[in-house]
């Protein structure tokens, strides 16, 4: 494997298997904690609007991700995130402009959210569009 370049530094990444731990799946509502720990998918079928936080990401230097494959059976439901989270334009409902996404019809969305410094700042995207 060919090292990668990175100004004045040689970064040499080698990754043999890669697990990604999925959490139960819930049909809720309400205020919902991606707790880190307990998985790196986790899945929600939606009962009412969601208000998201986040738990127990990796300190600063390492990179913690959490995809969250979302039912969204009503449009009217929301999801609202913290105000830590950077919203991508690939995210269908989210403009940017505010904490709260909506859903455009009754459906399953895939986001992945990532933090480099524990939380401080998170990054939210859209993995494909909609899912049936």
């Amino acid at each position: 494997m060919a090292p990668i370049q990175q100004q004045d530094k040689t970064i040499v990444l080698k990754v043999s298997e890669i697990i990604l731990r999925q959490s139960k799946q819930i049909t809720t509502g309400g205020a919902i904690e991606l707790n880190h720990e307990n998985g790196h998918y986790q899945t929600i079928t939606m009962n009412a609007s969601v208000t998201l936080s986040f738990a127990n990401l990796p300190a600063s230097g390492k990179l913690g991700r959490i995809i969250l494959d979302i039912t969204c059976p009503d449009v009217s439901y929301t999801l609202t995130i913290p105000s830590a989270v950077l919203v991508a334009d690939s995210v269908t409902g989210g403009d940017g402009s505010s904490d709260t996404i909506t859903f455009p019809d009754t459906k399953r969305f895939l986001y992945e959210f990532l933090t480099p410094d524990a939380g401080t700042t998170i990054l939210m995207n859209q993995i494909g569009k909609v899912y049936i």
